[in-house]
């Protein structure tokens, strides 16, 4: 049976209530079809480690929030959860997200991958993750695809121009 809808009211809670639901799919479809292919192509294919093991915890920490509402505007964010980037200390090859000395620096990863680091020890150029994945974005508008596809499923029509 189709909702019966009879005031303005509850014409746009049910649309914000969409609009949320579609917004936290896209976000959903954007990390794991722009962003995770980003870094897998960039990051985890470009080079094979030879002194330590590969956890992919770092790719698997992107997340996003959950959709939120405030007056006629619903966001959602996608992070970087470094809760779920795990420091290990491993006998016989480098500790895996610390330091030399056995320190954790899980909550700093995302940085250094995005940016690089300069050190006497190990330095690498950044992949500016987020960067690029914005430049992607913009160019080819896949949020916007996903978000009007999303939409149509809900019965409301839009079209990127």
């Amino acid at each position: 049976m189709a909702k019966q809808i009879t005031t303005y009211s509850q014409l746009f809670n049910y649309q914000m209530k969409i609009a949320r639901i579609a917004l936290q799919k896209t976000a959903d479809e954007v990390i794991e079809n722009v962003i995770k292919k980003y870094i897998m192509d960039n990051w985890y294919n470009e080079h094979t480690p030879e002194s330590y093991t590969r956890t992919y915890d770092y790719i698997n920490s992107l997340v996003s929030s959950k959709a939120t509402q405030s007056g006629n505007t619903a966001e959602v964010k996608i992070y970087f959860d470094t809760d779920r980037i795990i420091p290990n200390l491993i006998d016989g090859e480098w500790n895996q997200h610390m330091d030399i000395h056995g320190v954790p620096f899980n909550d700093l990863i995302p940085l250094f991958i995005e940016e690089g680091v300069n050190s006497p020890i190990y330095s690498y150029e950044g992949i500016h993750v987020m960067e690029n994945s914005k430049k992607i974005l913009e160019q080819t508008k896949y949020h916007l695809h996903e978000m009007c596809k999303i939409l149509s499923q809900y019965g409301l029509n839009a079209i990127v121009r």
